[in-house]
């Protein structure tokens, strides 16, 4: 019992950091993740994409940073991100709250 309630607490947590973001960069390889952009912009955010989102550059950190949420879509192809250290100490620098729908790409 003790433990839903801490779950349940830890959700509206999470999920009142999120809701006063206003400007979400979504990033992906695809565009079958259009449906999330469309609900999110249905809501009243402000949403851009990132384009060649695999490849991440210092000025693509610094663009992700000036936004309140940055998203990684599901449609990403995993193998493709953050393919050697460089990339990964750029994509570890984004400092704007990040949420990643694709698990592969966190190993």
């Amino acid at each position: 019992m003790m433990r839903s309630k801490i779950a349940i607490l830890t959700m509206v947590l999470f999920m009142v950091g999120v809701s006063s973001a206003t400007s979400i960069l979504w990033c992906s390889s695809g565009t079958n993740d259009q449906g999330w952009v469309d609900l999110l912009l249905a809501e009243g955010y402000t949403v851009d994409r990132l384009e060649a989102a695999s490849t991440m550059t210092a000025d693509k950190v610094t663009l992700a940073n000036t936004y309140d949420l940055v998203i990684v879509g599901r449609d990403t192809d995993g193998g493709q991100y953050a393919s050697n250290s460089t990339e990964v100490g750029y994509w570890n620098s984004i400092t704007a709250p990040l949420i990643c729908q694709n698990a592969w790409i966190v190993r």
